[in-house]
């Protein structure tokens, strides 16, 4: 998977592999691994936040991070996200450690914890480069002393590995992203929080706390977070706009530490009291609202569901259809393999073309967050091409799943049942 199919997330693959060894294949052992991940990032934002601006700073990052509605979605997910939030904190906070007082400890920290955030999540290297923009403009001309040159070397050879991966497997992977709009960037903060009214309320206390910082004249540490709050943002959305679409909000996860700290600063700067108690008060209510919301309605696509379905009424000779191929292809194969059930026999199907071969039955699996309305229509005539649809779409939590017969073919008088 690592070396050759998706490169991408490589360390929390090499971790899962371990970890289904000890604890199963289950749901809840393989999302354990994650909610442990996401467990030890709490403690490390807050002692990155003390060091940076004490422990009020610290207390209130942790508590937020701990409670931030889009940060507990990923860390009950199997995939590398709360391993990359951790691994990035980690990063900064040696960073940090290292402007204000290298050592060769530190360094070597810094140098190790940035390499694994790199092999958790290609987009950690937006990080390094904020924290490389930070360097020279504090550091200036020793920023190109002999310890600083060795840290950034040593990071550029461990990473050649995933550089030569990632060149091997190419961007078919990412086909699915779309271009940005600008109400991509504008609705951006709300999803990061998770929920729309937390959003504004961090955006007021990380202007604020931005504001007491150039009023007390503080030195590169609030900008620093600002940096790191809105430059992977802008970049990516330049780069998906003129080149290849990259902007995914999950992906820019990364930049949600910085979000929660600039509000933590914001906090600690409040007058000490009732503004400081009402603003944590406020922000644990949203929180709690936006988790509420999301337990309610998860955002997630409801592979279980979906894969039952299919199983309850496949038969034999029934092929599949995924879009995207992988994305949805590992979804069902998973749920398949849980139940110990060989599903339909999956199909390649490019936009614009009709399937690769003709089964009796098509089943078409859609994850809709990764289909446009454009490339809906074109999948669904290119199977309509020779396929008439059976039936209404079944619609799951972010899947719509359809089933279609061979123009010509005969109604079968019953379907297999298959039980999930």
């Amino acid at each position: 998977m690592v070396s050759r199919t998706d490169p991408n997330m490589g360390l929390y693959y090499f971790l899962l592999h371990f970890w289904t060894r000890l604890f199963g294949d289950s749901e809840a052992a393989l999302r354990s691994l994650t909610v442990l991940l996401g467990g030890l990032a709490i403690p490390v934002i807050a002692v990155l936040g003390k060091r940076l601006f004490g422990r009020t700073c610290g207390l209130v990052a942790g508590l937020l991070l701990a409670l931030s509605p889009f940060f507990v979605q990923y860390e009950q997910t199997a995939r590398s996200y709360a391993l990359l939030v951790l691994l990035v904190l980690l990063s900064s906070y040696f960073f940090v450690a290292a402007l204000q007082r290298p050592s060769g400890a530190t360094l070597t920290a810094y140098a190790l914890s940035s390499t694994l955030a790199i092999y958790a999540h290609y987009f950690a290297a937006l990080v390094l480069l904020v924290q490389l923009a930070t360097l020279l403009a504090v550091k200036r001309r020793e920023a190109f002393t002999g310890p600083w040159l060795a840290t950034g070397g040593a990071v550029l050879v461990l990473c050649a590995p995933e550089i030569v991966f990632a060149h091997r497997a190419g961007s078919g992977g990412i086909s699915w992203i779309h271009v940005p709009t600008l109400g991509t960037l504008v609705r951006f903060p709300g999803d990061v929080a998770g929920y729309k009214p937390l959003a504004a309320l961090l955006i007021v206390l990380a202007c604020y706390g931005l504001a007491r910082a150039a009023i007390d004249r503080q030195d590169w540490k609030p900008w620093f977070l600002a940096g790191w709050l809105v430059g992977p943002v802008l970049l990516v959305f330049v780069v998906s706009r003129l080149g290849h679409p990259l902007f995914v909000t999950y992906y820019l996860i990364i930049v949600l530490p910085a979000f929660l700290l600039l509000a933590a600063l914001g906090v600690a700067r409040l007058p000490r009291g009732p503004a400081t108690i009402a603003a944590v008060v406020l922000l644990v209510a949203l929180s709690a609202v936006g988790m509420r919301d999301w337990y309610r309605s998860p955002s997630f696509e409801s592979y279980r569901a979906a894969t039952r379905y299919i199983l309850a009424g496949a038969n034999p000779a029934d092929g599949i259809v995924g879009y995207p191929a992988k994305t949805v292809g590992y979804g069902i194969a998973y749920y398949e393999a849980l139940n110990h059930v060989h599903g339909p026999k999956h199909i390649d199907l490019r936009l614009g073309q009709s399937p690769s071969t003709h089964p009796p039955r098509i089943w078409l699996v859609v994850r809709n967050s990764n289909v446009s309305p454009q490339e809906d229509g074109r999948l669904r005539r290119a199977i309509s091409s020779q396929y008439a649809q059976l039936g209404p779409p079944a619609d799951f939590t972010g899947i719509t799943v359809i089933l279609y017969r061979l123009d010509g073919a005969p109604l079968p008088r019953s379907g297999r049942r298959r039980r999930a």
